[in-house]
């Protein structure tokens, strides 16, 4: 009884044995590897179709219930960042990495143990073969080969058929080439995973301030203030350049000051501070006229203020330079030498007046008197963590190496068998270029003419 129980024990570990296995060779088959490209790629072209990250209201405005339903439910509103579709990118890598690895012991026995000794048939069955008679001894033709082979940059091997005791030279280059495809499949999934590990563990925010503001970085025990913030232009007004300096702050002591610019970050604690964008900020005071209480409030260009559950104020634009023309209010200058603000009141959503005042300009609305005190301009900071980085790069170091070896080290290898009888000798001479083989046979050929060379041997 116990033996039949283990019999059925081992049965069982076999079949689960087995059916891990098939699992893991079709994972790391061809096959798995076309169909899952197909897959991404038909999936792929869905998400140019149907618009990505869009309220959910208007996917049952565009379609049907029953496909707005069944994009909402299959996360189609958002595909590259669905959690099946990121699985089958880790499929795709997988493929690629086992089906690399599978081929590495192949690759590497080919590239750093060739068989080096070839009978004759061998070396004549070689696209590329010849045989040249010589009146030179077996270790004169050897020396002048080898000699040969040295100019023309081959690694040479001389070496004894023990069965006929004929030499023969094995010449081989560019064997690295071997490893080209493989160093390129290994690039690629090392980007992805620097991808995947950038956007996992990293982060990206914005932040902004006009000078004197002081800005907590959430994901760090540290402070950024912004101490100055430039633009500078050229004659005709266009930007040359803007400038943010910018002081790191821990428990108010000041760590590091710097002077940033565009692809010029701040870099501190593992984040870049990128200088991203700027604008304009408005002062204003609110002054409720029956209770004399006063807000002071500063606000982004077309950001909002509610003064009351009802009423908020916008602030909708800013003027440095202000002209109104037939066409409306323009600007004749980015420099503020006739500033202007303009304000807009909603009630209830709707617009209840605008306004186009100076500073220091107040005006009344209903129980309040608002007056706009000052302007100021901001700078924007694009805040970014990305670890993987390190990874990307050296994932694309990887790929250029890889290319770099499947386009210009092309594995090529020469044999040549010297046979002797009466004082002369006989070349039987083969040899395989893996790529460029038109290349390689023009070569073989020069090859062979130099060694026919009575001058040569």
């Amino acid at each position: 009884m116990a033996d039949q129980e283990k019999s059925k024990q081992n049965e069982k570990d076999e079949s689960q044995e087995q059916f891990i296995k098939k699992i893991f060779n079709f994972l790391s088959s061809m096959k798995a590897g076309i169909l899952l490209l197909i897959l991404v790629a038909v999936i792929s072209s869905i998400g140019t179709f149907i618009p990505q990250e869009h309220p959910p209201e208007q996917y049952h405005e565009q379609y049907s219930e029953l496909v707005s339903s069944i994009i909402l439910a299959l996360g189609l509103d958002n595909i590259f960042e669905v959690w099946w579709f990121v699985g089958l990118i880790a499929l795709l890598c997988a493929n690629l990495f086992l089906c690399s690895l599978k081929r590495l012991p192949g690759i590497y026995r080919r590239a750093f143990y060739p068989k080096k000794i070839l009978d004759e048939n061998q070396l004549q069955n070689y696209n590329n073969s010849a045989t040249i008679k010589v009146e030179d001894s077996q270790e004169e033709v050897v020396s002048k080969v080898s000699e040969c082979f040295r100019v023309k940059k081959y690694n040479t091997e001389v070496l004894e058929d023990e069965s006929s005791g004929e030499k023969v030279l094995f010449a081989e280059r560019g064997k690295l080439g071997y490893f080209g495809s493989f160093l390129t499949h290994l690039s690629i999934v090392i980007l992805v995973l620097g991808f995947a590990y950038g956007n996992r563990v990293g982060f990206e925010n914005f932040v902004s301030g006009q000078p004197g503001d002081i800005m907590e970085i959430e994901e760090r025990n540290f402070e950024v203030r912004v101490d100055d913030f430039e633009i500078d232009y050229r004659d005709d007004y266009s930007v040359d350049q803007y400038y943010s300096t910018l002081t790191v702050m821990e428990e108010n002591e000041e760590i590091k000051q710097e002077e940033i610019y565009v692809n010029n970050p701040l870099r501190y604690d593992g984040i870049n501070f990128y200088q991203s964008t700027h604008g304009w900020m408005g002062d204003v005071q609110i002054k409720n006229k029956e209770t004399d209480i006063t807000d002071d409030v500063s606000l982004y260009e077309e950001s909002h203020y509610h003064i009351t559950d009802n009423t908020t104020l916008m602030f909708h634009s800013f003027y440095p330079d202000y002209h109104l023309g037939p066409d409306g209010p323009t600007n004749k200058s980015p420099i503020p030498n006739n500033p202007r603000f303009i304000w807009m009141i909603y009630e209830g959503g709707e617009i209840a007046d605008m306004f186009v005042t100076e500073p220091e300009e107040a005006v009344e609305y209903q129980d309040k008197e608002i007056q706009f005190t000052d302007y100021n301009q901001y700078t924007g900071l694009r805040v970014v963590h990305d670890p993987g980085i390190p990874v990307f790069f050296f994932g694309s170091f990887v790929m250029v190496v890889g290319l770099i070896m499947s386009f210009y080290m092309f594995p090529k290898r020469i044999w040549v068998r010297v046979k002797t009888k009466d004082g002369s000798s006989q070349l039987i001479i083969g040899g395989q270029g893996l790529k460029d083989r038109q290349s390689f046979t023009q070569e073989f050929n020069e090859l062979v003419e130099d060694l026919s060379k009575e001058e040569n041997l």
